[in-house]
Protein backbone atom coordinates (compact mmCIF):
# COMPACT_ATOMS: atom_id res chain seq x y z
CA UNK A 1 0.00 0.00 0.00
CA UNK A 2 1.57 3.06 -1.28
CA UNK A 3 2.46 5.74 1.82
CA UNK A 4 0.19 9.13 1.54
CA UNK A 5 2.44 11.72 2.76
CA UNK A 6 0.57 14.23 5.14
CA UNK A 7 1.96 16.94 4.18
CA UNK A 8 -0.62 19.52 6.48
CA UNK A 9 0.07 18.13 9.34
CA UNK A 10 2.36 21.19 11.00
CA UNK A 11 0.12 23.40 9.37
CA UNK A 12 -3.00 22.70 10.60
CA UNK A 13 -1.33 22.32 14.17
CA UNK A 14 -0.01 26.03 13.48
CA UNK A 15 -3.46 27.45 12.18
CA UNK A 16 -4.92 26.22 15.39
CA UNK A 17 -2.70 26.96 17.78
CA UNK A 18 -2.61 30.57 16.65
CA UNK A 19 -6.92 30.29 16.58
CA UNK A 20 -7.06 29.27 19.90
CA UNK A 21 -4.77 31.85 20.78
CA UNK A 22 -6.43 34.46 19.58
CA UNK A 23 -10.40 33.27 20.20
CA UNK A 24 -9.27 31.28 23.51
CA UNK A 25 -10.75 27.75 24.69
CA UNK A 26 -14.18 26.63 25.52
CA UNK A 27 -12.79 23.96 28.34
CA UNK A 28 -15.21 21.48 28.77
CA UNK A 29 -12.94 19.63 32.12
CA UNK A 30 -15.26 16.48 33.07
CA UNK A 31 -14.75 13.27 30.69
CA UNK A 32 -18.49 12.62 31.57
CA UNK A 33 -19.74 16.18 29.96
CA UNK A 34 -16.89 15.31 27.11
CA UNK A 35 -18.96 12.18 26.50
CA UNK A 36 -22.28 14.40 26.49
CA UNK A 37 -21.58 16.84 24.13
CA UNK A 38 -20.34 14.06 21.79
CA UNK A 39 -23.35 12.44 22.38
CA UNK A 40 -25.95 15.33 21.52
CA UNK A 41 -23.80 16.14 18.23
CA UNK A 42 -23.74 12.00 16.98
CA UNK A 43 -27.68 12.17 18.11
CA UNK A 44 -28.64 14.75 15.66
CA UNK A 45 -30.08 15.12 12.57
CA UNK A 46 -27.65 17.44 11.08
CA UNK A 47 -24.69 14.65 11.92
CA UNK A 48 -26.74 11.33 10.91
CA UNK A 49 -27.23 13.36 7.39
CA UNK A 50 -23.36 13.93 6.91
CA UNK A 51 -21.56 11.21 8.80
CA UNK A 52 -24.16 7.81 8.40
CA UNK A 53 -21.19 5.62 8.95
CA UNK A 54 -20.58 6.82 12.65
CA UNK A 55 -22.89 6.33 14.70
CA UNK A 56 -21.30 5.75 18.11
CA UNK A 57 -18.13 8.07 19.50
CA UNK A 58 -16.38 6.79 22.29
CA UNK A 59 -14.45 9.44 24.55
CA UNK A 60 -11.61 8.30 26.78
CA UNK A 61 -8.86 9.57 29.01
CA UNK A 62 -5.96 9.94 27.35
CA UNK A 63 -4.04 9.37 30.56
CA UNK A 64 0.08 9.20 29.29
CA UNK A 65 -0.65 11.02 26.04
CA UNK A 66 0.85 14.50 25.18
CA UNK A 67 -2.41 15.40 22.95
CA UNK A 68 -5.49 13.97 21.53
CA UNK A 69 -6.31 11.45 19.19
CA UNK A 70 -9.15 10.17 17.10
CA UNK A 71 -9.77 7.51 15.39
CA UNK A 72 -12.19 4.83 13.92
CA UNK A 73 -12.70 1.48 15.06
CA UNK A 74 -15.08 0.06 12.67
CA UNK A 75 -18.62 -0.88 12.99
CA UNK A 76 -19.55 2.39 12.93
CA UNK A 77 -17.56 3.21 15.90
CA UNK A 78 -15.06 5.96 16.89
CA UNK A 79 -12.88 6.38 19.79
CA UNK A 80 -11.11 9.75 20.58
CA UNK A 81 -8.91 9.95 23.74
CA UNK A 82 -8.34 13.66 25.32
CA UNK A 83 -6.32 14.66 28.36
CA UNK A 84 -6.54 16.74 30.69
CA UNK A 85 -5.36 20.01 28.76
CA UNK A 86 -6.72 19.30 25.41
CA UNK A 87 -10.73 19.11 26.22
CA UNK A 88 -12.14 21.73 24.89
CA UNK A 89 -14.28 22.20 22.34
CA UNK A 90 -12.26 23.01 19.59
CA UNK A 91 -10.06 20.07 20.36
CA UNK A 92 -12.73 17.48 20.27
CA UNK A 93 -13.83 18.54 17.04
CA UNK A 94 -10.53 18.32 15.67
CA UNK A 95 -10.74 14.89 16.64
CA UNK A 96 -14.20 13.80 15.65
CA UNK A 97 -13.51 15.39 11.70
CA UNK A 98 -10.59 12.50 12.38
CA UNK A 99 -13.13 9.88 12.86
CA UNK A 100 -15.25 10.74 10.61
CA UNK A 101 -12.87 11.28 7.75
CA UNK A 102 -11.20 8.10 8.55
CA UNK A 103 -14.22 5.99 8.18
CA UNK A 104 -14.84 7.28 4.48
CA UNK A 105 -10.97 7.44 3.86
CA UNK A 106 -8.92 4.89 6.14
CA UNK A 107 -6.07 5.97 3.44
CA UNK A 108 -6.03 9.05 3.16
CA UNK A 109 -3.88 11.97 4.96
CA UNK A 110 -4.97 12.48 8.17
CA UNK A 111 -4.73 16.46 7.86
CA UNK A 112 -5.93 16.40 3.91
CA UNK A 113 -8.26 18.36 2.45
CA UNK A 114 -11.41 15.97 3.07
CA UNK A 115 -10.03 16.01 7.06
CA UNK A 116 -10.38 19.68 6.86
CA UNK A 117 -13.54 20.54 4.72
CA UNK A 118 -14.94 17.86 7.91
CA UNK A 119 -12.83 19.98 11.43
CA UNK A 120 -14.41 23.12 9.26
CA UNK A 121 -18.31 21.89 9.57
CA UNK A 122 -18.10 20.95 12.77
CA UNK A 123 -17.11 24.01 13.67
CA UNK A 124 -19.96 25.71 12.24
CA UNK A 125 -22.46 24.00 13.21
CA UNK A 126 -21.32 23.25 16.56
CA UNK A 127 -19.42 26.48 17.68
CA UNK A 128 -21.41 28.90 15.28
CA UNK A 129 -20.22 30.67 11.82
CA UNK A 130 -18.19 33.15 13.15
CA UNK A 131 -15.93 31.06 15.26
CA UNK A 132 -15.79 29.18 11.52
CA UNK A 133 -14.56 31.91 9.56
CA UNK A 134 -12.11 32.84 11.93
CA UNK A 135 -10.71 29.33 11.89
CA UNK A 136 -11.00 29.62 7.63
CA UNK A 137 -8.70 32.62 8.34
CA UNK A 138 -6.09 31.56 9.99
CA UNK A 139 -5.63 28.25 7.93
CA UNK A 140 -5.71 30.35 4.88
CA UNK A 141 -2.89 32.17 6.68
CA UNK A 142 -0.86 29.04 6.70
CA UNK A 143 -1.86 28.23 3.05
CA UNK A 144 -4.41 25.19 4.06
CA UNK A 145 -6.74 23.85 1.09
CA UNK A 146 -9.38 21.64 1.94
CA UNK A 147 -12.75 20.82 0.22
CA UNK A 148 -15.92 22.61 1.07
CA UNK A 149 -18.52 20.23 0.24
CA UNK A 150 -20.80 20.12 3.53
CA UNK A 151 -22.16 23.78 2.23
CA UNK A 152 -24.01 21.95 -0.49
CA UNK A 153 -25.46 19.10 2.12
CA UNK A 154 -26.28 22.13 4.46
CA UNK A 155 -28.95 23.32 2.49
CA UNK A 156 -30.61 20.05 1.74
CA UNK A 157 -31.12 19.04 5.68
CA UNK A 158 -33.89 20.06 7.60
CA UNK A 159 -32.54 22.96 9.51
CA UNK A 160 -32.58 22.29 12.95
CA UNK A 161 -33.32 25.73 15.99
CA UNK A 162 -30.83 27.80 16.20
CA UNK A 163 -29.47 28.43 19.94
CA UNK A 164 -31.19 31.23 21.54
CA UNK A 165 -26.92 32.44 21.77
CA UNK A 166 -26.47 32.56 18.44
CA UNK A 167 -29.81 34.44 17.74
CA UNK A 168 -28.84 37.29 20.39
CA UNK A 169 -25.44 37.18 18.80
CA UNK A 170 -27.23 38.11 15.57
CA UNK A 171 -29.19 40.87 16.84
CA UNK A 172 -26.53 42.54 18.27
CA UNK A 173 -24.43 42.56 14.83
CA UNK A 174 -27.14 43.74 12.71
CA UNK A 175 -28.41 46.42 15.40
CA UNK A 176 -25.18 48.27 15.51
CA UNK A 177 -23.05 47.12 12.65
CA UNK A 178 -20.42 49.30 13.95
CA UNK A 179 -16.92 48.98 15.47
CA UNK A 180 -19.08 49.06 19.07
CA UNK A 181 -21.57 47.20 18.17
CA UNK A 182 -19.35 44.08 17.46
CA UNK A 183 -17.39 44.36 20.73
CA UNK A 184 -20.57 44.18 22.54
CA UNK A 185 -21.51 40.74 20.96
CA UNK A 186 -18.03 39.83 21.84
CA UNK A 187 -19.03 39.60 24.91
CA UNK A 188 -21.14 36.48 24.08
CA UNK A 189 -18.57 35.51 21.47
CA UNK A 190 -15.22 36.59 20.90
CA UNK A 191 -15.43 35.90 17.20
CA UNK A 192 -17.07 39.41 16.71
CA UNK A 193 -13.60 41.03 17.57
CA UNK A 194 -12.61 40.27 14.28
CA UNK A 195 -15.58 41.54 12.28
CA UNK A 196 -15.57 44.77 14.59
CA UNK A 197 -11.83 45.10 13.37
CA UNK A 198 -13.44 44.78 9.85
CA UNK A 199 -16.59 47.04 9.77
CA UNK A 200 -14.23 49.85 11.71
CA UNK A 201 -11.65 49.47 8.85
CA UNK A 202 -14.15 49.20 5.95
CA UNK A 203 -15.82 52.53 7.93
CA UNK A 204 -12.19 53.97 8.12
CA UNK A 205 -11.62 53.37 4.76
CA UNK A 206 -14.57 54.66 2.85
CA UNK A 207 -14.35 58.26 5.01
CA UNK A 208 -10.81 58.63 3.95
CA UNK A 209 -12.21 58.36 0.35
CA UNK A 210 -14.06 60.91 0.83
CA UNK A 211 -17.73 59.25 1.54
CA UNK A 212 -20.21 60.75 3.64
CA UNK A 213 -21.23 59.24 6.95
CA UNK A 214 -24.00 57.93 5.59
CA UNK A 215 -22.60 55.97 2.50
CA UNK A 216 -19.70 54.52 5.07
CA UNK A 217 -22.52 53.26 7.48
CA UNK A 218 -24.32 51.69 3.98
CA UNK A 219 -21.31 50.11 3.50
CA UNK A 220 -20.85 48.47 6.48
CA UNK A 221 -24.19 47.41 6.68
CA UNK A 222 -23.48 45.31 3.73
CA UNK A 223 -20.00 43.94 4.89
CA UNK A 224 -21.82 42.58 7.64
CA UNK A 225 -24.92 41.32 5.68
CA UNK A 226 -22.50 39.71 3.38
CA UNK A 227 -20.10 37.74 6.34
CA UNK A 228 -22.82 36.80 8.18
CA UNK A 229 -24.62 35.16 5.63
CA UNK A 230 -21.24 33.11 4.17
Amino acid sequence: MPIIRDSQRSRVYDAEDEYLVALGRQYIPELWELQRWVNQIIESTWWTARFPRVIVVQVKDGRRRRSACGSYIGGGTGRIKVPCAWRCKTIILDELAHVVTLSIDGVGAWHGELFVGDYLALVDRWMGQLEGLALRWFLSKNRLKWQELHRQADDEVVAEPEPVQLQAMYSFALALPMFGGFLAAAVIDPAYVLLALATATTYLLARSLGAAKWFARAVCWVVTLLILTM
